[in-house]
């Protein structure tokens, strides 16, 4: 007995991602302690776009076809971002 196949019939993958809930997203964030930049909020949609291209087109390269507006893409985005944002700090010196 094997896994069993991934269902491409998944929320994830057939949903679209609503930009217009992007600043009260960003609000709701920052009263939490996400410290994003100065206004960010203005320019979040355009720098989630292009994200979602960059993941995209990667995705073409390796034979997917998948809408940037997907929340497949946004999760993948995020993911990307959790293995790139961690930041060592070298306390040897002390």
């Amino acid at each position: 007995m094997g896994m069993e196949r991934y269902s491409y019939d998944n929320k994830i993958v057939k949903s679209f991602v609503n930009l217009d809930k992007t600043t009260c997203r960003i609000s709701a964030m920052r009263k939490l302690g996400v410290p994003y930049q100065a206004r960010y909020e203005e320019i979040a949609n355009d720098d989630l776009l292009r994200q979602e291209d960059k993941i995209v087109n990667n995705l073409k390269a390796g034979g997917l076809e998948v809408a940037r507006e997907m929340e497949i893409v946004a999760l993948i985005a995020y993911l990307q971002r959790l293995g790139t944002n961690i930041k060592v700090v070298d306390n040897s010196a002390d």
